[in-house]
């Protein structure tokens, strides 16, 4: 009681400290809008540099009287752009329908600037550039040689202030942006900034020339169009009730399974004399075979009509056509290039499967190229299907197993993985599912059987590894699963198993080398000889640039998602935090029974743990861990993982739907753009305080199970199934509790 008591303490705590987050991030604190807009300090305290900024944006008083009477003393910042678009970055809180002033003074020393074509004989002119990284459709204030003219008069090179006005039509924190060009383009030259500040104004300057209108976050939780709220809505609301229907099918199955064992000891028990017509044919319709098949074909169309009626996210699609276009042009030693870190097997799918698409006639960008691309990830999951249903046949019976399939199959946390987003992961799921077919075996075997079993468990993944760089979260797993192998054998056959494991283990790093080969040519001539596990890195670094990429997690919860960069310092504690959930997930093994059962069971949860509190993840972790925690649900159906495993799915899919219908790839709109959340948007934050919430209640859950061997496993239910599902929408279960506790109290 004490227990429970204190996680409900804990729990009261972290929401009104998330509360908090969400008060002070509207609350205005009556601070300048930019923080040393003036640069007298001297030092560009409170900017970010981009990556082609290092040692061209410098800090320096001018030395200049005009510059001297208008700009204190006459510190500036100097931007000198060649080939790159050069600038620098500041987070700035503006208000919900309030007009503001944007102004800066400059002085060019030299400028050429860059002409986009935006077609129909249309040029527009790029320069110095003041804009919002949130809006690509705010020109915001841009300063070419041509019209600096309308602010004031430029002969010899004097300072100049221009300004520009606009709306904001959203209370969050922006990106100001302050250079020389944009991303289209890169212009370049010599410009001098200072005084940028921005000041809340009045509805008046809507009419004034300088007028710039409306700045908006990026489709403003438009969602691109009804089709992607119709979506979200009803695959969340599909989502609780394929749950809810998985454990009435899993306890009716229970309840079957238990009356077929009965016939069975009864001698006329398989004899179908008396039975009608009708009746043979419902039993046709409900056999295990029949289940089965319903579930994979469920699998096969949920993703079909998924990819023919979707774009995709639209950043994964064209990096896998870029990632081609480049190999055919330039080789496979600039495949790194495009995709830091992309797996080995990976990148040859994509080519294989974008040159068959090419063949066809099929055009990059296009529809056509979205859905091939896709094709090998909705197939890996149909496999990864197929696997579960053959996991769980050896553990529950064949209808269990039908059931357990087609959650897989109809859940949409893994098929909007697959089928929408695209993402690579889906390969490596099958690896991941056969691997735990192993792990699980029976472990009383020889030692070369032992010895089999770890090496095809290692083998198993390293395949998923090639497939998906965050395999590299299950690394604990297979270690302390092979480590197990060896101790759990008898002293005579010791020496054999731990020789193939380690002979494996070699074996599968040599053809994880190899077929990276082709890929690392390039960087031999630089001497790093091991460019692969370099490039790996890289990736991660790419695609966790920020504390929280998209994805929900503690750090979107305090208002943080796609923003800030990742410090070493947090990178590291990061990945010590992973490595010591690893430690816990060995002691645990070694030191309470070398449960291979419940080995799974704390990989899953480290790897949901990691995903919820871990800087820097994408939306991709959670559905590895999802897998896991499936996987151990199966075995032992405890109602409270399942219930936690359900509200994950829930919310994890509500994250990547939201993500990729917020760009338009849901709708297909044709202007289609990759959308990332605003790092103080209260959907992204509400719900990163549910996946947080239910990540420490699943630890919690995971200790009562693995510790106090306390489980709360499904009960058979042994009437009929729509007799069931009456009784719980007529609350005779709650009436029951109520009955219960009365008798308790007395």
């Amino acid at each position: 009681m004490r227990t429970r008591k204190s996680l409900l303490i804990a729990v009261v705590c972290l929401v009104a400290i998330c509360a908090a987050v969400l008060l002070s991030a509207c609350t205005d604190n009556g601070a300048a809008i930019v923080t040393n807009g003036d640069f007298e300090n001297g030092t560009i305290d409170g900017w970010t540099l981009n990556d082609t900024s290092s040692g061209n944006v410098t800090v320096q008083p001018s030395g200049d009287d005009d510059a001297t009477a208008h700009n204190g003393t006459a510190y500036s910042v100097s931007v000198n752009a060649s080939s790159a678009w050069t600038y620098m970055t500041q987070e700035v809180s503006l208000k919900n329908n309030s007009y503001y002033r944007l102004s800066v003074r400059i002085r060019i020393q030299n400028l050429t600037s860059a002409v986009i074509d935006e077609g129909e004989d249309t040029e527009r002119e790029i320069g110095v550039v003041l804009g919002f990284t949130e809006d690509s459709d705010f020109e915001g204030l841009n300063i070419t040689s041509a019209n600096i003219s309308d602010y004031g008069s430029t002969s010899g090179r004097k300072w100049v202030e221009c300004y520009i006005y606009f709306q904001a039509k959203a209370t969050s924190d922006f990106t100001l942006f302050v250079g020389i060009g944009n991303s289209s383009v890169s212009p370049s030259g010599l410009v001098y900034f200072d005084d940028i500040s921005i000041v809340e104004t009045d509805s008046s300057v809507a009419t004034d020339v300088h007028y710039a209108g409306m700045l908006k976050e990026d489709g403003t939780y438009s969602m691109a169009g009804a089709g992607s709220y119709v979506y979200v809505i009803l695959l969340a609301v599909f989502t609780v009730v394929v749950a809810y229907l998985l454990v009435k099918f899993v306890r009716y199955a229970m309840g079957r399974d238990a009356m077929d064992r009965l016939r069975e000891t009864n001698p006329d028990g398989g004899n179908d004399g008396g039975v009608s017509g009708a009746a043979k044919a419902g039993r046709a319709l409900t056999s295990p075979l029949a289940l089965f098949t319903y579930a994979m074909l469920g699998a096969f169309l949920v993703r079909f009509i998924v990819a023919i009626t979707t774009f995709g996210f639209g950043q994964v699609s064209s990096q896998y056509y870029d990632l081609y276009s480049t190999v055919n042009t330039d080789g496979w030693g600039q495949a790194y290039s495009v995709i830091p870190g992309v797996p080995s097997l990976s990148a040859y799918v994509i080519w294989i499967f974008a040159r068959i698409a090419a063949m066809l006639g099929v055009q990059g960008g296009s529809m056509a190229m979205a859905i091939t691309l896709r094709i090998p990830t909705i197939l890996a999951d149909i496999i990864t299907c197929y696997l579960i249903y053959s996991f769980a046949a050896r553990y529950t019976s064949v209808k269990q197993a039908a059931c357990y399939a087609g959650l897989y199959a109809l859940l949409p946390v893994f098929f909007t993985q697959s089928a929408l987003y695209g993402s690579y992961l889906s390969l490596a799921m099958p690896f991941v599912m056969g691997m735990m077919h192993v792990i699980l075996l029976d472990s009383k075997e020889t030692a070369g059987y032992a010895a089999g079993k770890s090496a095809f468990a290692g083998v198993l993944y390293t395949f998923a590894l090639l497939f998906s760089n965050w395999v590299i979260l299950l690394l604990p797993m297979i270690l302390i699963y092979q480590v197990g192998a060896v101790v759990k054998t008898d002293k005579a056959g010791r020496g054999k198993v731990a020789g193939i494991t380690a002979a494996q283990a070699v074996g599968c790093l040599v053809v994880f080398y190899l077929l990276a080969l082709p890929m690392m040519m390039p960087y031999y001539s630089q001497g790093s000889y091991f460019a692969v596990f370099d490039q790996m890195y890289a990736g991660f670094k790419t695609n966790s640039a920020f504390m929280s990429t998209d994805a929900f997690n503690m750090y979107a919860m305090f208002g943080l998602a796609n923003s800030g960069t990742v410090s070493t310092a947090l990178e590291v504690c990061t990945w010590l935090f992973g490595a010591l959930l690893g430690i816990l997930a060995a002691l645990n093994y070694f030191l309470n029974g070398k449960s291979n059962a419940d080995l799974i069971l704390i990989s899953g949860v480290s790897v949901i743990l990691f995903a919820a509190i871990g800087t820097g993840v994408t939306v991709e972790i959670m559905t590895l861990g999802l897998l896991l925690l499936l996987a151990y649900i199966i075995i032992v159906p405890d109602i409270r993982l399942i219930t936690v495993f359900s509200g994950l799915a829930l919310t994890h899919f509500l994250n990547v739907a939201q993500l990729v219908g917020r760009g338009g790839f849901i709708a297909s709109s044709g202007d289609m753009e990759y959308l990332m959340f605003p790092s103080k948007s209260a959907f992204v934050i509400v719900f990163s305080v549910f996946i947080v919430l239910m990540a420490f209640v699943l630890v919690y859950i995971t200790l009562d199970i693995c510790y106090y061997n306390r489980e709360r496993t499904l009960k058979p239910y042994n009437g009929k199934f729509f007799g069931m599902v009456k009784s719980d929408f007529r609350l005779e279960w709650l009436k029951a509790a109520v009955q219960k506790r009365k008798e308790k109290n007395n």
